[in-house]
């Protein structure tokens, strides 16, 4: 695993940093071109919480959303699952990549400062 990382970065840099932002900008436009303003939103919250923590959000922790947005939380969730945004694991909700899950929590995460 080390010596993958440290070919990636003298091949490509580091992905998640300055420079590494154009190889996954795509994932965000994405959501954009998708979704409409309220199913847009809806998925930025879904991902905002799930990206603060490596095990992602607990479904308790989106329950307000659930609540907030019915049968649109249900539908966006699914695009979000079949785009490979996240996975249910167990009780939770977790991004299928930690590489992603860092870029969107540093880029994206409405609750960090920047």
């Amino acid at each position: 695993m080390t010596l993958f990382r440290s070919a990636s970065r003298e091949c490509c840099g580091p992905l998640t940093g300055a420079s590494g932002t154009a190889h996954l900008d795509h994932y965000a436009e994405r959501l954009e071109i998708a979704f409409g303003e309220w199913e847009h939103e809806t998925a930025r919250d879904i991902l905002g919480r799930a990206c603060r923590r490596e095990d992602g959000a607990g479904f308790a922790e989106l329950e307000d959303l659930r609540r907030r947005s019915g049968q649109m939380y249900l539908s966006v969730l699914r695009d979000l699952e079949a785009d490979g945004y996240v996975k249910h694991e167990g009780s939770r909700l977790k991004f299928r990549s930690n590489l992603l899950r860092k870029w969107w929590r540093k880029y994206h995460d409405r609750s960090v400062a920047p």
